[in-house]
């Protein structure tokens, strides 16, 4: 996943520099800095020695929820730019996301210490049920513009490529 994701991100990131659009400057910064780098560290936290653990767990939970705000908000400017509601959708997950990770940072600056096994099941449902919802969201809508995109392929107004990596951004 981690391998496979940053490979991605730079192809998007590189795409992003020849293009200077935001879908790709988004989702392959959603994907450096979630996947890329924040899951390795929050590995890294259960191996680290005492001195690293907390340095690891802060920047991985900056790059997770800000790599996930990063979803929500290609969500909102791919699929519905100009719904109020998406916007609004957009705006609580990031907001719910900034929170839960200033959140995790203070933690660390006030305890000097992590213990994630030990932490209560609304915190982690506080941390997981945003992302779970940025997840859902984007393969909702991408899943349903496969289906749009596929009728159109079938008429000869669409290219089927485009079509296909709908349906691969939804099943992802």
């Amino acid at each position: 996943l981690i391998g496979v994701s940053v490979v991605v991100a730079l192809r998007l990131l590189a795409l992003h520099r020849r293009t200077h659009a935001a879908p790709e400057l988004l989702l392959g910064a959603m994907l450096f800095l979630s996947v890329g780098i924040g899951y390795p560290l929050l590995i890294a936290v259960g191996r680290a020695g005492p001195e690293w653990v907390g340095t690891f767990y802060v920047v991985s939970a900056l790059a997770v929820n800000v790599g996930f705000s990063l979803l929500f908000v290609f969500t909102w400017r791919v699929f519905h730019p100009k719904a109020v509601w998406a916007r609004g959708l957009a705006g609580l997950g990031v907001i719910l996301l900034l929170v839960k990770a200033a959140q995790r940072c203070l933690e660390v600056k006030a305890y000097g210490t992590v213990h994630v096994i030990n932490e209560p099941i609304r915190e982690s449902l506080l941390q997981t049920a945003p992302v779970m919802v940025a997840y859902l969201w984007t393969a909702w809508e991408s899943l349903h513009y496969h289906g749009l995109m596929r009728r159109r392929v079938k008429l000869g107004i669409a290219d089927a490529a485009v079509s296909d990596r709908f349906l691969l951004w939804g099943l992802m």
